[in-house]
């Protein structure tokens, strides 16, 4: 994505290497542009790339973020120069501070090539891992430590375990929540529910932290933002709208 101009107080703001800010968005509405015009926008303004540092929850982020930098700073030292002063101006820098940082601009690309460590794109698993293997004696984790990537043997396994514990206890709360899902959904559709759910755990805990009921506490503040309560009866106030009745028998 690239910004329109004017550009917005808000991007302006975000792109300043000279503030410090939090970006609150939704998928799709342009971070990783910000976030990585913020990377560059530091480099312009001296910050040495290793001294950056970008984490993110995925590695397919990481990635994409990774590739868009390096074919942003090539873009800079090979364009030709009205492109790389187009590509500066949508990154909110004047006309005056492009003449004056063009020559750096231009040698981005290699300053980020030749140092080390580069600038540091991770997840938070992969950059508390290098943590690690950089300091084994003080965290304890002596002798190879590996990131394990492959996590689907590890879901089989948690299935079964958790088949096995159905089979002891058929009459517990999680035996009957999970033959409704069943009845409801099917059990290709409750794996893949759940399959979700474990995606998105981090965001569970962060929200339902310190409650001592998550599920209450989560329904309860759904229930608010959405405005019904979940023991309304939505469909009889619907069937007694004489207008939606005639236009559903049309």
């Amino acid at each position: 994505m690239s910004p329109l101009a004017p550009i917005d107080p808000l991007v302006l703001a975000a792109l300043d290497p000279n503030h410090s800010v939090v970006v609150e968005a939704c998928a799709g509405s342009g971070k990783t542009w910000l976030l990585v015009s913020r990377i560059v926008r530091l480099m312009l303004a001296g910050s040495a790339p290793a001294e950056i540092l970008a984490i993110t929850f995925t590695r397919k982020a990481a990635q994409e973020m990774q590739a868009r930098l390096n074919d942003w700073l090539q873009h800079l030292a090979t364009a030709p120069e009205p492109q790389v002063r187009e590509f500066l101006r949508q990154r909110a820098l004047s006309d005056d501070e492009i003449t004056r940082c063009l020559p750096e601009a231009r040698r981005l690309y290699e300053l980020t090539l030749h140092s080390r460590p580069q600038v540091t794109i991770n997840t938070f698993h992969g950059w508390f891992l290098d943590l690690l293997q950089h300091a084994p004696l003080q965290t304890g984790a002596s002798g190879g430590v590996a990131l394990l990537e492959q996590t689907s043997p590890l879901i089989d396994e948690a299935w079964q375990a958790l088949a096995e514990q159905l089979r002891d206890a058929p009459d517990s709360a999680t035996a009957h929540s999970l033959t409704t899902l069943f009845r409801d959904y099917g059990l290709s559709n409750t794996r893949a529910l759940m399959q979700r759910f474990i995606t998105h755990r981090a965001e569970w805990w962060t929200y339902t932290q310190g409650e001592a009921d998550p599920t209450a506490f989560a329904l309860e503040h759904l229930s608010d933002e959405i405005g019904i309560r979940f023991d309304y009866e939505i469909l009889p106030p619907l069937f007694a709208d004489e207008v939606l009745t005639a236009a559903l028998e049309r």
